[in-house]
């Protein structure tokens, strides 16, 4: 059985051999591969080499293209600075009033820097492994996206004061994101991720009415597509499984 094999055996029900091993590895695979994580986040090759020398060590199921939380905000026109070893540091927000709104647009996942190396990240991975392992391509969730370019309190503020700003933000979003995670399938992820780990922050009611249904349309999409989605929230979810 191929780890590809185990990982779909698992999700469709059926027979397999030994559960499926799939961590989220980034800084630790950078350093693996005796690199900064700077380097693993900037540079597409080096992420590739660790996925790749990470799985073939420890027998993993699927690599991945996951790498830092910055990808989507810089293409949106966002300015970091990276340290070697941290995930790198915004140099403000993009959102700063209601008029900002605007910045949130439409962008071409195929001409931004950060965005097209995760895509070419994906089509190496896919071109040596895919036919045997999962390969994982990823994209912010919504509501992380927006806490991303507007910072994580004025979005929570945001929901409870004027949640019609968010919404409209929003929509704008999860288009770019579908944009971005069929890209990624094209290039050869079986499975997309979907990082929302600020919906982790938020009521269930809140949760139900703003963001569910923007992952839900992404996750069609993704389905559409021909690939599984996976959707990654972290801190106590139970209030909104």
């Amino acid at each position: 059985m191929t780890p590809k094999e185990r990982i779909y055996a698992i999700l469709t029900g059926e027979s397999y051999d030994r559960p499926a091993v799939t961590p989220i590895l980034m800084a630790w695979a950078a350093h693996f591969i005796r690199r900064s994580y700077r380097d693993y986040y900037l540079d597409g090759d080096v992420l590739v080499k660790a996925q790749l020398e990470v799985a073939r060590a420890f027998n993993l199921d699927q690599v991945s293209a996951i790498s830092d939380p910055w990808r989507e905000a810089s293409a949106y026109g966002m300015e970091f600075t990276y340290p070697p070893d941290g995930v790198g540091q915004p140099i403000g927000v993009l959102i700063k009033t209601r008029s900002d709104i605007a910045k949130i647009a439409p962008f071409d996942i195929n001409i931004a820097e950060r965005t097209k190396q995760r895509i070419e990240s994906v089509r190496k991975m896919a071109a040596q492994v895919g036919q045997t392992h999962s390969v994982l391509g990823w994209v912010e969730g919504p509501l992380a996206e927006y806490s991303d370019l507007r910072g994580v309190e004025n979005a929570m503020l945001d929901l409870i004061d004027e949640p019609q700003v968010f919404t409209e933000a929003g929509e704008t979003i999860i288009q770019n994101q579908i944009a971005f995670a069929l890209a990624q399938i094209d290039a050869g992820a079986d499975m997309v991720g979907i990082g929302d780990s600020a919906a982790s922050l938020i009521s269930p009611p809140m949760y139900a009415e703003l963001i569910l249904p923007l992952e839900q349309k992404l996750i069609a999409v993704i389905h559409e597509a021909g690939a599984a989605a996976k959707l990654h929230v972290c801190g106590n979810i139970s209030n909104i499984i």
